[in-house]
C-alpha cells in the first residue's frame, strides 16, 4: 500500500498520493485527508461520481450554487466511531503498526463494521473536494497523470530490467 511508502519514508517526502483507479475508496480518501496527504487518483467514470455535503441539496440550492452535491454525508456515523478513527489513524501516524496491516484487518470484517461505515462516510468530503479540483484546474490533472505516468514507467524498467 503506498501509504505505507508515505508514512515510513524518511528520504522523500511527498504530500500527494497519486494512484490508479482500482487504489481508490473513500475510506482511503478518509485516511490520506487525516494523515495530512492529499489523495490523487485517477478514477475512471468520473462523470458518474457523486458529489456529497454535510447539508441536503436544497440548503446550496437556496444559496445560489450551480453545483449541487446529489448525496447527504452521514454525520452520525462519523461523530459515533470519532475516538475509533483517530485510534486508527494515530496507529498509522506512530508507525505502531503499517497502514496495510490495518486496511488488511478492516477490510476482513463486513461493510458493514461501524468503524469502514465511519471512514466511509468521512471519505466522501475529501472525495468530494477532489473531484471539483480534479475538474477545475488541468494543471492538477496534468500533475496526477505525469506521476502516475512516471511510477508506471520506472515499474515497468524494474520489472523489466
Amino acid at each position: 500500500m503506498q501509504i505505507d511508502g508515505l508514512m515510513h519514508n524518511d528520504v522523500i517526502k511527498s504530500d500527494v498520493h497519486p494512484t490508479d483507479t482500482h487504489g481508490y475508496s473513500e475510506v482511503i480518501f478518509a485516511a490520506t485527508y487525516l494523515l495530512g496527504f492529499e489523495f490523487a487518483p485517477r478514477i475512471k467514470g468520473l462523470s458518474r461520481q457523486h458529489l456529497s455535503a454535510f447539508k441536503p441539496r436544497n440548503h446550496y440550492t437556496e444559496l445560489g450554487y450551480t453545483l449541487l452535491p446529489d448525496r447527504v454525508i452521514r454525520g452520525s456515523f462519523i461523530e459515533g466511531q470519532w475516538d475509533e478513527i483517530l485510534r486508527f489513524i494515530a496507529t498509522i501516524r506512530l508507525k505502531v503498526t503499517t497502514a496495510s496491516q490495518l486496511f488488511k484487518r478492516l477490510n476482513s470484517y463486513s461493510k458493514q463494521h461501524p468503524l469502514y461505515r465511519a471512514l466511509k462516510e468521512l471519505g466522501k468530503s475529501p472525495k468530494t473536494l477532489f473531484i471539483l479540483k480534479y475538474s477545475d484546474e488541468l494543471e492538477f490533472r496534468q500533475c496526477i497523470e505525469k506521476q502516475l505516468n512516471r511510477e508506471c514507467s520506472e515499474f515497468c524498467v524494474s520489472i523489466n530490467g
